[in-house]
């Protein structure tokens, strides 16, 4: 083959190249207090429930820039008496975001404005210069709440998250909570470890295990079990459940 069919072929394949991409699938930040979750696809609306608890969910929003906007949700205690089960809300509360950008256009923060049946309050979510989370102040107006760091693996996973009570007349004796991620390949939570303090320094520890049984045409896990352990000494107890996923796309 001489050199000019060797640079027609060469042209032609870049032509077809550019007229036919490799689309690579978009990704967006599924944001908590506890941390971060990397979605696959232009996702809108994400919606999680679980077994044990009817009425228990969260609902989050995108916008077409793959930026969470809103979020829902709703925390349920079931108990039983007589036979008869009964749903009490502890909580229900709506969020919405605003971010905050530098010159470049790289995020630096993320604003979180909440309405709940205990009250209206503004979080406040912090970024490095890769675009990871640093810290978390789940309330900006309370001086006698709390403060949450994260630390990062070089994948960019949440492997460590730490929230830490500021003294106070309510909190002065309430000792950290120390929350460790393990994952997979894909980015998903395997497993998390609660640590907890007791007397002496001694650490116990409360696991749970994610187990993903299904997945929708992006890749992004719709069940999974959760197999949770507590570890307490005299109060040791297990529990299994199932979580489900509803996720829209754009």
């Amino acid at each position: 083959m001489n050199i000019y069919k060797q640079l027609f072929l060469l042209l032609t394949c870049f032509a077809i190249s550019c007229k036919n991409p490799i689309h690579k699938p978009k990704q967006v930040w599924l944001y908590k207090v506890e941390g971060a979750e990397v979605l696959n696809g232009d996702v809108k609306v994400l919606s999680i429930g679980d077994s044990l608890s009817k009425g228990q969910c969260f609902i989050a929003r995108f916008d077409k820039d793959g930026n969470m906007v809103t979020s829902f949700e709703r925390l349920v205690m079931v108990s039983s008496h007589n036979n008869v089960m009964d749903t009490t809300i502890l909580s229900a509360k709506k969020t919405d975001y605003t971010f905050t950008y530098n010159d470049d256009g790289k995020k630096l923060a993320m604003i979180g404005h909440t309405y709940s049946n205990r009250g209206a309050y503004t979080s406040q979510w912090n970024f490095d210069r890769n675009g990871y989370l640093v810290n978390c102040i789940p309330n900006i107006d309370d001086t006698s709440s709390s403060t949450v760091k994260y630390r990062h693996d070089k994948a960019g996973n949440i492997i460590a998250y730490d929230r830490f009570f500021f003294p106070g007349k309510k909190n002065r004796h309430i000792t950290p909570d120390l929350f460790r991620y393990k994952y997979d390949n894909d980015h998903r939570v395997t497993e998390e470890i609660l640590l907890l303090r007791i007397k002496n320094g001694m650490m116990i520890s409360v696991k749970s295990d994610y187990q993903f049984v299904s997945f929708d045409q992006h890749n992004n896990w719709v069940k999974e079990i959760v197999h949770w352990n507590n570890y307490i000494p005299q109060e040791r107890d297990s529990a299994t459940w199932i979580q489900t996923r509803n996720i829209a796309y754009y």
